[in-house]
């Protein structure tokens, strides 16, 4: 039907390379006969780059001719959770609005294996996007879209710890990094960026750079300066019991919105950042296990705080005391909360400043990734 994970490798990872390439065929096939006019199938993520684990998903885009756009509840095959979205075709066609204008999609095409192309129309516009991809100008346009984000979370932050809302400022703060403050950084070193295990490669990817000071300063506002097993176990624990809550009560009171949102609010993804969580805890990283719990449950938060008045008081009473369990945060105070917003404004203005000395050096590099046939 299209591409294959599959090259040269021995023992357990060769293994899995396989089965991940027979779900991903499978699923590629699934996705074409449930959803009209798909022009073409791409997977991304770390199965692509050929970097999976054993508790890894598929991450995969079906490229569509309509002109919407939208996340879809996963398909399990063989045991392995695929979570896809279908993009409009027109998104792809502007191959210089795509590289200046989104952070996501750019950086899924470039290292993308394309599973269901019968036009060869994705393999024309994964080429397209890497002649361009690494030109320093486009390199700027990706660290800005990222520090925009960045900046607008930690503002959200403020104003909602300012008009009361103390409760939504932590899943702000922790948005400013995977969808602001990480990609950022991951573009000045050269890396793909990474979500479930956002802070594991941050840490690295801080000192390629020279930012291990930036990183600390991530750390103080994230408040996992005192991260522990404990609090990691009990992160895992809330976010599992999370998304159960939220999937239920939306289901029940606001079925529209769980409906837009059932990928983030299914079991299969708690499982997932449960089971990297697990699996960085395990590797006696704490802080990124615990952050990794930090990323679902601020998306999850995010949409129960969308649903507001159309839930019962105490469900979104019980969901932000689950989130608190997370994020650590049953007992912060405002003078805490007010010192972690004022290491977050740091870190962003410190990673502007680097940012632009770095880019100022920027030169083109030459890269040895190829778009697939």
């Amino acid at each position: 039907m299209g591409g294959s994970l599959d090259k040269p490798t021995t023992g357990l990872s060769r293994r899995l390379r396989q089965r991940l390439s027979a779900v991903a065929q499978r699923a590629a096939q699934e996705i074409v006969a449930r959803h009209r006019g798909v022009l073409a199938v791409y997977l991304a993520g770390s199965a692509a780059r050929d970097e999976a684990t054993e508790s890894s998903d598929l991450d995969m885009t079906a490229i569509i001719q309509e002109d919407a756009a939208s996340r879809q509840p996963p398909i399990i095959i063989a045991g392995i959770p695929v979570f896809y979205r279908l993009c409009p075709l027109h998104h792809y066609l502007d191959i210089e609005g795509l590289l200046t204008g989104s952070v996501v999609l750019s950086a899924q095409v470039v290292d993308a294996v394309a599973l269901y192309d019968p036009d060869g129309m994705f393999s024309r516009i994964q080429r397209a996007v890497l002649r361009r991809y690494d030109d320093p100008f486009y390199l700027k346009a990706r660290v800005a879209l990222s520090l925009d984000e960045a900046e607008r979370q930690s503002l959200l932050a403020r104003l909602a710890a300012r008009h009361g809302r103390a409760r939504e400022a932590p899943s702000h703060l922790a948005e400013s990094v995977v969808y602001g403050l990480a990609p950022a950084f991951s573009f000045l070193a050269g890396q793909p960026p990474t979500e479930r295990k956002c802070l594991a490669a941050l840490k690295p990817t801080c000192e390629a750079v020279g930012a291990e000071s930036i990183y600390d300063e991530i750390l103080s506002f994230l408040g996992l300066e005192e991260a522990s097993n404990r609090w990691a176990e009990e992160a895992i624990s809330a976010v599992g019991a999370l998304t159960n809550l939220a999937g239920a009560a939306l289901r029940k009171h606001n079925p529209q919105l769980y409906q837009s949102n059932a990928d983030w609010l299914s079991n299969a993804m708690a499982e997932y950042f449960a089971a990297g969580s697990r699996e960085l805890l395990r590797d006696g990283l704490r802080e990124a296990s615990i952050y990794c719990c930090m990323v679902i449950a601020s998306r999850v938060l995010g949409i129960m705080r969308e649903a507001g008045g159309s839930l019962p008081f105490h469900v979104l009473d019980d969901v932000e005391q689950l989130g608190s369990a997370v994020f650590g945060t049953k007992a912060i105070g405002q003078e805490a909360l007010h010192a972690r917003l004022e290491h977050a404004a740091a870190a962003v203005e410190q990673t502007r400043r680097l940012a632009g000395l770095q880019l100022q050096r920027a030169t083109p590099v030459r890269r040895e990734r190829k778009a697939r046939d």
